[in-house]
């Protein structure tokens, strides 16, 4: 029948997509982790441009990359990052996830660079307002104290009490 003709060739080309994946004959792909002041940078360092999806949860990013491959996460493995509690990866189809473990409190970008993706996991508020308090701390005891900074002294600082009224 006529209906029958063109079911056969998508019967016969669906097993030639269903092949296992050989894991050990992948491409791998170093991944490499560098800290920042308010981040931490996964980057993925991709030999040619690939396609991939972000979704992020509670203390958790999901990164989709269009292309199977095997991720060295050796890097992270042997030097924990800031906010970064793990990262691993599974396949897909012939696409890879790959799931970052983050703090609960976390936020991200990702943005590409070239061919490489680069994940920035945000530290939290509470630590990014930490930092931002410690580096003015810094500076106010670089910089000769202006009349707000000496009257009030920064939270968490040590301070003479202003001087008395006459």
């Amino acid at each position: 029948s006529r209906g029958a003709v063109p079911v056969l060739p998508r019967v016969a080309t669906a097993p030639a997509r269903m092949q296992a994946i050989d894991v050990n004959k992948l491409p791998v792909i170093p991944v490499r982790v560098g800290e920042f002041e308010n981040f931490t940078r996964v980057t993925f360092d991709w030999p040619r441009a690939v396609r991939y999806t972000t979704r992020a949860g509670q203390g958790r990013i999901s990164i989709r990359f269009e292309t199977a491959v095997r991720l060295d996460f050796s890097m992270l493995e042997s030097r924990p990052a800031a906010w970064v509690k793990s990262a691993t990866s599974r396949l897909d189809g012939e696409a890879t996830v790959v799931d970052i473990e983050t703090d609960a409190e976390s936020g991200f970008q990702d943005r590409k660079d070239g061919f490489k993706v680069e994940i920035d996991v945000l530290a939290p508020q509470s630590d990014a307002a930490a930092v931002a308090l410690q580096t003015e701390k810094d500076r106010a005891a670089q910089a000769a104290p202006s009349t707000t900074q000496k009257d009030r002294p920064l939270r968490g600082s040590v301070a003479s009490a202003p001087p008395a009224s006459p």
